[in-house]
């Protein structure tokens, strides 16, 4: 191991010099290593040999680094262990624009995930500060019907052109007491940028930004979906659903919270043709302080039977000051809440933008809904 470089004398001013060295060092020789580092004809094959490298060590959670300006290409599926870590550029990197705002990018080129799971369960891995162009065909990571991911991170990430990031509508990606946080941008998705199961993790970026132009991403749609996540946040979303949905919340579980989120059709005259947000499941939700709009314009478009913004099937929920604007031609008599079958549903202080009355929430039966004034209910 390279020596240590020493301090600077008292009163020299080379501090920031010292500090790239010590950096340069404990990146090259301790728990940081350079992908360039390792032998290997293409970034596959190098990856492939830190793998090997790191998940041989008895302390296994070395960070791969990808330490180079330029673009790397992903080819090949690597399954992880636990402790598996790989960092880009060291600060927050944006999608892959040709004004190139960022310190190097991602081609993945796979088919599937970059990453799957083994069976079992994996912890404590970690994947930050990466800048991903994708395919329609592939995802950051895989989920696995006999795998669950726990005590990870997913930090500082963005994705364009791909299916999606984590799990699949083939395959959620179970997790248990994950984070999702940072500084996120997630642009052009191909089928669902997250489709999660499991429990005690939190969805709670910084910001993420999440969205899909109408012809990449069908009317029956959805740009999340959670099945079957129980006892965590989702908060921070800026999501743009035009056509397509933005959250599907099936598969059982307890509750989640969804909070601070902007939840929205392009625009008024752009706006998600269904419902905002559906829930098909006994799993129980919070909503609070949101601004949802832009939705209903063309439910039949959707191929399903949305008849609220939000769409309420199953489970015990309350949506709690949250701010909702038609899109253009949708009538106020459009559900801005729309309840059914065993759905229960609390609701105050909804704040209706451009209604000469209240915003209406609607029942299929007595008893659904719970409203304070702020609303109109209707009842079958």
């Amino acid at each position: 191991m390279p020596a240590i470089p020493p301090l600077p004398s008292q009163g020299a001013t080379n501090w920031y010099g010292h500090y790239q060295a010590l950096d340069s060092t404990v990146r090259n020789t301790g728990t940081y290593r350079r992908l360039g580092d390792f032998s290997g004809a293409t970034d596959d094959d190098k990856l492939a040999a830190f793998m090997s490298y790191a998940g041989a060590q008895t302390m296994r959670g070395i960070t791969c680094v990808l330490d180079e300006p330029r673009t790397y290409t992903f080819n090949q599926t690597r399954t992880i262990y636990s402790g598996f870590s790989i960092a880009g550029f060291h600060r927050p990197q944006d999608q892959a624009r040709s004004s190139a705002p960022l310190g190097n990018r991602i081609n993945l080129r796979t088919t599937g995930g970059w990453f799957n799971l083994p069976s079992g369960n994996t912890f404590g891995c970690s994947f930050s500060g990466l800048s991903i162009d994708g395919t329609a065909n592939n995802r950051l990571m895989d989920g696995r019907s006999d795998g669950v991911l726990w005590t990870s991170v997913f930090r500082d990430i963005s994705m364009q052109n791909a299916a999606g990031v984590l799990g699949s509508t083939s395959q959620k990606l179970l997790n248990t007491a994950c984070a999702i946080d940072g500084w996120w941008n997630i642009n052009n998705v191909r089928s669902r940028a997250f489709v999660l199961g499991g429990s005690d993790s939190f969805f709670s970026p910084t910001q993420m930004l999440i969205d899909s132009p109408p012809e990449l991403l069908a009317d029956n749609q959805y740009l999340l979906e959670f099945a079957g996540q129980s006892k965590g946040p989702i908060q921070h979303l800026y999501m743009t659903a035009e056509g397509h949905s933005g959250i599907r919340f099936s598969g059982g579980g307890d509750v989640m919270f969804l909070n601070n989120c902007v939840i929205e059709g392009r625009n008024a005259g752009a706006p998600c043709k269904g419902a905002l947000i559906r829930v098909d499941s006994a799993a129980d939700l919070i909503i609070r302080d949101s601004w949802l709009s832009y939705a209903m314009s063309n439910p039949a478009a959707t191929g399903r039977s949305d008849g609220g913004v939000l769409h309420f099937a199953a489970g015990s929920h309350v949506v709690d000051g949250c701010h909702y604007e038609r899109a253009t031609g949708v009538s106020e008599t459009v559900p801005f809440i729309y309840a059914t079958g065993s759905a229960r549903v609390r609701v105050r202080n909804i704040n209706g933008k451009g209604f000469s009355g209240k915003p209406v929430v609607y029942q299929t039966a007595a008893g659904l809904i719970n409203a304070d004034d702020s609303v109109t209910v209707v009842t079958a």
